[in-house]
């Protein structure tokens, strides 16, 4: 005779424990959506931060300096690989300043 009322409840307690897992679902969503799209803010501002920087005059004037060069000098500048080697130790310069910035390591 009361197996209708236990059916019934039964059936309301089911109803609320899939709403109650689909709002952790959501939760969890929520919160891993979140840092990433705190990241990508942070990120997105250090870009234009980086684009409102003007270039400096000096950086300007560089293709003017290297055309004053006489042909000898570049053509033994390209044989000693030198456009090579200054990039090769600018970006050692570049990792070993990264490095110095990471706790306990630099």
């Amino acid at each position: 005779m009361w197996d209708w009322v236990k059916q019934a409840f039964n059936a309301i307690l089911a109803w609320f424990k899939e709403a109650n897992e689909a709002a952790l679902e959501w939760v969890l969503a929520v919160v891993t959506w979140l840092p990433k799209q705190v990241a990508a803010w942070l990120a997105e501002g250090l870009v234009a931060a980086i684009h409102a920087i003007p270039v400096p005059q000096f950086l300007l004037n560089a293709p003017n300096v290297f055309a004053a060069l006489p042909p000898g000098v570049v053509w033994f500048a390209n044989m000693l690989a030198v456009p090579e080697g200054v990039a090769i130790v600018m970006t050692g310069y570049a990792i070993r300043f990264l490095i110095r910035r990471i706790p306990l390591i630099g």
